[in-house]
């Protein structure tokens, strides 16, 4: 009877974490997404040596 109540916790927990988690995920690839645009690619290559 213990460890089933262990594991009902423990999937509760995970039912609940999994949405933060993938909220968290996004917000980071949004704001990364944002600063690929502010910045965009032509910016990073004037730390290119010179021809």
């Amino acid at each position: 009877m213990q460890i089933g109540r262990v594991s009902m916790m423990v999937l509760l927990a995970a039912l609940i974490a999994m949405p933060v988690a993938y909220a968290q995920l996004n917000a980071l690839m949004e704001g990364a997404g944002l600063v690929m645009t502010a910045f965009g690619p032509g910016d990073f290559q004037t730390a290119a040596l010179p021809h």
